[in-house]
């Protein structure tokens, strides 16, 4: 693998009932991906812009795929 990856997964999270169920589903879908070659950027940093803007800004990927926290690929294939 490269030392950049070539995507970073983006994913701000705030605090929710549903969080541990939301992460646990998204990290299951990003472990199925066949294409390995990705970082994941989790930050929770307060007010809902700030988050956003601090997880894109941690990202060191060629391409960066900003996620929900209560997003999943519903496909192995979906980053390829």
């Amino acid at each position: 693998m490269n030392s950049i990856p070539k995507i970073s997964i983006a994913i701000p999270i705030v605090d929710s009932p549903k969080t541990a169920f939301f992460l646990s589903r998204l990290f299951k879908s990003l472990a199925e991906q066949t294409f390995k070659d990705y970082e994941i950027v989790i930050t929770k940093d307060g007010a809902f812009a700030k988050n956003h803007n601090a997880t894109i800004l941690k990202s060191k990927g060629e391409l960066i795929k900003l996620m929900q926290m209560d997003d999943y690929f519903a496909h192995s294939n979906a980053l390829q």
